[in-house]
């Protein structure tokens, strides 16, 4: 059921014909793997996000706190860079998790490394920050962009390594899932699409029609 197509994957929805609904979605390990990278997807990027579409309104509360933050002067916060930590958040996992995704989302800047510029700084390997608004421990502003890689076998090293974890993907293989419009995820198996059908009263499988869709990355994060 894969799609040809590397930069789409296939969903294949199963309908119910006298109602017009979708019961439930049979997808391979490409869907579910960007569903449970939802679950570390920041909430104030979620507030930006739906901010950016004049058609959809932020929910509630949540709207209101994002602007607050938004309308403070940076002399309210301890540092120059809480502000934008606040506004544009960043996940740990974003580049060890998102960018193994067959469908890479990116609804973020570019992960940033700066450093410290003075040389005592430079000579010791000081800490790194996301954000060049940061100070340093020295109290200069620590913007010097750097590459990930000079990082490394550093001092600074130690900082990333607590932040990574190791990607494993456990539904390797020829795994498939069953996904309902409720965001339940279950293996693929005989016995539990029958125990969805007759939860639903569904008792004729002649009334359900099958349907393959495909999905690109920009469908996926308008999703």
């Amino acid at each position: 059921m894969a799609s040809e197509d590397p930069t789409k994957v296939s969903i294949k929805l199963l309908i119910d014909q006298e109602s017009n609904k979708v019961i439930v979605a049979e997808a391979g390990s490409d869907i579910v793997d960007i569903l449970r990278s939802l679950l570390k997807f920041p909430l104030g990027n979620i507030a930006r996000l739906i901010g950016k579409h004049q058609c959809l309104q932020r929910a509630g509360c949540l709207n209101n706190l994002y602007n607050s933050v938004e309308n403070l002067s940076l002399t309210s916060f301890r540092t120059d860079a809480c502000k934008p930590m606040l506004l544009n958040p960043r996940s740990i996992y974003e580049d060890e998790y998102s960018k193994k995704l067959k469908l890479y989302m990116e609804v973020s800047e570019p992960t940033g490394y700066f450093l410290c510029g003075t040389y005592l700084c430079i000579k010791t390997g000081s800490w790194f920050s996301h954000y060049k608004t940061s100070r340093c421990s020295c109290g200069e502003l620590m913007d010097n962009p750097t590459d990930i890689g000079e990082l490394k076998d550093s001092p600074t090293d130690m900082c990333l390594k607590v932040g990574t974890v190791a990607y494993k993907d456990e539904s390797e293989g020829e795994s498939m899932f069953f996904m309902t419009d409720d965001l339940r995820v279950m293996h693929g198996l005989p016995g539990d699409l029958m125990n969805i059908l007759l939860n639903l009263g569904i008792n004729n499988v002649c009334q359900i029609e099958e349907k393959v869709v495909d999905i690109s990355s920009n469908e996926m994060s308008n999703l």
